[in-house]
């Protein structure tokens, strides 16, 4: 019997996304997110598509975290860090839920 974890991973990976095999996708989830983010990612592998994990500790974003903002220069927070802007360029779509789902471009 699928748990309440796996039905939410699958709804996100099939019903949401449609992920198709050579697929990037960007798994972004919280620490709290964990059991979901590591199933969405069992789901992503099983239908042959990549899953790039990002997780956050503080929950803030899946971009930066809390103790970096605390302590970043306005100029700093103005604008990403060129890898990271240029790691989310590499996507073409994007889920927001429990976990963030990014597509990767062919």
């Amino acid at each position: 019997m699928e748990n309440r974890i796996q039905a939410y991973a699958r709804l996100l990976v099939d019903d949401c996304v449609d992920v198709q095999p050579g697929w990037q996708v960007l798994v972004a989830a919280s620490a709290l997110a964990r059991p979901l983010a590591e199933e969405v990612m069992r789901q992503v592998a099983a239908r042959r598509a990549h899953a790039i994990p990002r997780i956050s500790f503080s929950g803030v974003s899946a971009v930066v975290e809390l103790p970096w903002l605390q302590e970043a220069p306005l100029e700093l927070l103005a604008e990403l860090a060129p890898v990271e802007r240029h790691l989310l360029e590499q996507f073409e779509d994007f889920l927001y839920g429990a976990c963030l789902l990014a597509i990767g471009k062919d």
